[in-house]
């Protein structure tokens, strides 16, 4: 599972977007959730293998504009803990080209929210924030998150300036978190990384961090864990 909460932000995006939402038939309120299923099988964009990594998948959207609230989940199943590398890696792309959002909203609603989320760090960055600075290593009792390209980060924000002012607003209106989890079968003997909370079974451990953070000093999403 792979959240993004937006809650909190949500007047600001839309400034930025220049849109207006909300009144009337537009975006107040919407639970939604779609099964990947219904596109993958028709889908002329998607690859072989991208069709079967997301066959079985969803997203889910949670948006109440009253109280500034909206949430993504993405939850994608996989079978054997050595895809994990390639989910993060290919996952965003194969989403990009299905065009949630447009699947997520209709008519002018789509619209409404593709210029809001086109502001946002968008699917990419909520499925695998700062995918191109990192190497995710899967060994037999062994997971690591390790920062190989601190560069990127001040490459990716000099050519986005959506990010640049998501970063500055982050401190005035709250941070965006990303929070990673994993459920083990054995108990964990060991980890590292920053924020982490593990479970009194010690079998699950997550891992948290702000947007703010991550673009400051980007080694604060690394971490490893053996078990």
């Amino acid at each position: 599972n792979m959240s993004m909460d937006i809650s909190g932000m949500m007047q600001q995006m839309q400034a930025l977007a220049g849109n207006s939402m909300g009144g009337g038939d537009g975006l107040d309120k919407k639970d939604t959730v779609i099964q990947f299923k219904d596109y993958t099988d028709t889908s002329s964009v998607l690859s072989l293998e991208e069709k079967a990594m997301l066959r079985d998948g969803s997203l889910t959207l949670h948006m109440d504009q009253a109280i500034d609230d909206m949430k993504f989940t993405i939850s994608l199943p996989f079978k054997n803990i050595k895809q994990l590398p390639e989910l993060k890696q290919e996952l965003a792309i194969a989403m990009d080209k299905m065009k949630l959002t447009d699947k997520l909203m209709k008519g002018e609603d789509a619209d409404q929210l593709g210029g809001m989320m086109q502001q946002s760090p968008g699917a990419s960055m909520a499925a695998n924030p700062l995918e191109g600075a990192f190497s995710l290593s899967i060994g037999k009792n062994m997971i690591s998150n390790k920062l190989t390209d601190s560069s990127f980060v001040d490459r990716l924000l000099s050519g986005n300036t959506n990010l640049q002012a998501m970063k500055q607003m982050a401190p005035m209106f709250g941070d965006l978190k990303y929070k990673t989890t994993y459920v083990l079968p054995v108990e964990i003997k060991n980890y590292k990384g920053a924020n982490a909370e593990l479970s009194s079974d010690r079998k699950t451990i997550s891992f948290t961090s702000g947007l703010t953070d991550m673009f400051d000093k980007p080694a604060v999403l690394e971490y490893e864990v053996t078990f």
